[in-house]
């Protein structure tokens, strides 16, 4: 039995840059939604974890994009999941055009979480088998650590609305990839991004102050939001072409 699910999308006008490409929240939004499908259609959803008090948080991803769809393309998601430890699951994507010619992909790790402590538990047993999964993983897993920033040479600050906030009671990670995605000097704002590996550290809350941080190296960006005492909430490298 195939632990894949694939599915359609096609590119919105409200979900374009402006030279009509794809934006990256959209993709992530994409390639999200295919996720929670897939874990549905496998009995491992975030409603199945939540009726045992604990739920799924995206940990880590790290994405390739090798082509941006336009406007009104149509794109296919696949996602899988493709193995775990006892904190960690991981998950794939490859994303395909019309022409089944692949244009991104990406791995990702998921930890565990008690909905009432907020901290970190082991995968319960009944679902290591549902989401046992054999195939080549579509990317090299992320790993090591992201170094601090040496000098940030631009700060933006936001405020966690209402409207970004999820099923887990926190900050979806889609607005923090909007944060980031907006952190960038004049010059940088229509760069296309060909990478992004990015560490989720500490959930943020409604009415949260963020304060995004980015310095730039050749071609890449690094990037850290932090909490308003100074926690790390996540932290990215961005490969610009």
């Amino acid at each position: 039995m195939s632990k894949k699910t694939r599915q359609s999308f096609q590119v919105r006008s409200y979900e374009v840059d402006i030279n009509s490409k794809i934006r990256l929240n959209a993709l992530w939004n994409y390639m999200l939604e295919t996720a929670w499908n897939n874990a549905a259609e496998l009995g491992a959803s975030v409603l199945d974890l939540h009726e045992l008090g604990i739920s799924w948080v995206l940990s880590r991803l790290k994405l390739t994009i090798h082509h941006y769809p336009n406007h009104q393309d149509e794109v296919y998601v696949e996602s899988w999941p493709s193995g775990f430890a006892k904190f960690f699951v991981y998950r794939d994507f490859r994303i395909y055009n019309s022409n089944h010619e692949l244009i991104a992909e990406a791995t990702s790790t998921w930890v565990v979480f008690d909905l009432a402590s907020r901290k970190l538990t082991s995968l319960p047993d009944q679902f290591k088998s549902l989401l046992s999964y054999e195939e080549e993983e579509a990317l090299p897993r992320a790993n090591g650590k992201m170094a601090d920033l040496d000098d940030a040479e631009l700060l933006k600050r936001f405020n966690a609305r209402w409207s970004d906030v999820d099923n887990n009671r926190h900050v979806n990670n889609g607005a923090i990839v909007q944060w980031i995605s907006e952190t960038m000097t004049d010059g940088r704002l229509g760069s296309t991004l060909s990478e992004l590996d990015i560490i989720f550290k500490k959930e943020c809350r409604y009415g949260d102050e963020i304060y995004s941080k980015v310095q730039f190296k050749k071609n890449y960006s690094y990037h850290s939001l932090e909490l308003k005492g100074g926690q790390l909430a996540a932290q990215a490298i961005l490969k610009h072409i």
